[in-house]
């Protein structure tokens, strides 16, 4: 559980928005369901499960919502060919780094920020998303 602190003595970065500085704190039961736990934003709800799971699932993105296992769609081709498609491009308000955004995927071409052409070109698993990386990057 992260606690933002907004306390006076934070530096704002000028070029972002808002900024709020996560403070790892245990977590107790008592905290669970209270007025505070129920405000927190959650920036992403990550899977939970294990490698081989997660390639299975990641795969059907890469092979137009087939399944490498079984052969089965999970997907329409159009489905996976939209979750690679930019549907936001701004500024994140907590790290203040810019970003572009499939469905529920980071993209990584230009404009996307901190991992721009830093990875390999091909479809690649990252921050718990999979980005699709710009074969021009050098």
């Amino acid at each position: 559980m992260y606690v933002f602190d907004t306390s006076n003595d934070m530096k704002e970065p000028a070029e972002c928005p808002a900024y709020v500085r996560p403070v790892n704190t245990p977590l107790r039961a008592e905290d669970a369901n209270t007025a505070l736990w129920r405000s927190y934003a959650l920036a992403s709800v990550n899977s939970h499960t294990n490698a081989r799971a997660f390639v299975k699932i990641l795969s059907c993105f890469s092979l137009g919502g087939k399944c490498t296992v079984g052969g089965y769609l999970l997907l329409s081709a159009e489905t996976a060919k939209l979750a690679f498609t930019e549907h936001v491009i701004e500024t994140d308000v907590v790290t203040c780094r810019s970003g572009r955004r499939g469905l529920g995927i980071h993209l990584t071409e230009p404009g996307s920020g901190v991992v721009e052409c830093k990875l390999p070109a091909g479809n690649v698993g990252w921050d718990n998303g999979s980005g699709r990386f710009d074969h021009g990057c050098g």
